[in-house]
């Protein structure tokens, strides 16, 4: 998923606290690093086709912005889960 998106941080007072909204990156305030990591750097034991379709169904699912995820009801009838 990454940081958060700006938009997000600046609209949240609390998320200011965690996360540098003022110099318009975005970045975490703590000086701990925060490895980020991809779905694709996941070891995954799925053969190649359910992988793909795992993959895809993940980022349905994992968006900061609601709005822009997909609902439990069209989770539902993915064909990953389906599978």
């Amino acid at each position: 998923m990454g940081l958060p998106p700006l938009a997000m941080i600046e609209r949240s007072d609390y998320a200011k606290k965690f996360f540098d909204a003022s110099a318009g990156t975005g970045k975490w305030r703590d000086s701990a690093e925060i490895h980020l990591t991809s779905l694709e750097e996941v070891e995954c034991i799925l053969d190649c086709e359910n992988q793909v379709d795992f993959l895809r169904f993940m980022r349905r699912m994992l968006k900061w912005e609601p709005n822009e995820r997909a609902s439990a009801k069209d989770l539902l009838s993915d064909p990953w889960l389906r599978s």
